[in-house]
């Protein structure tokens, strides 16, 4: 599977080592985190491509669409981290 964003800068293949696609379930919904290549804007595309990552939501449903919106819309992963003595309390 190939998928192109939007914007046509990110890419998701399947056969490229360097993209991933790891899917888990919590609260009852599926999320997955992708690893994708940004390969720059039409028009100014980079000489090499960077590697970038994202999560959503996931429907094994329609997995392309799923990774589509995600690279489009979805959650860089480095927002995720959480620092201890931040203040946060659960």
């Amino acid at each position: 599977m190939r998928v192109v964003n939007e914007f046509g800068n990110l890419v998701f293949d399947d056969d490229d080592p360097r993209c991933a696609n790891e899917i888990c379930t919590a609260q009852g919904e599926q999320f997955a985190f992708v690893t994708a290549l940004d390969i720059g804007a039409p028009g100014s595309r980079l000489s090499e491509p960077l590697t970038k990552r994202y999560w959503g939501r996931f429907d094994w449903r329609d997995k392309a669409v799923s990774v589509r919106n995600i690279l489009s819309t979805g959650r860089k992963w480095p927002r995720l981290i959480c620092r201890v003595g931040m203040g946060a309390r659960i």
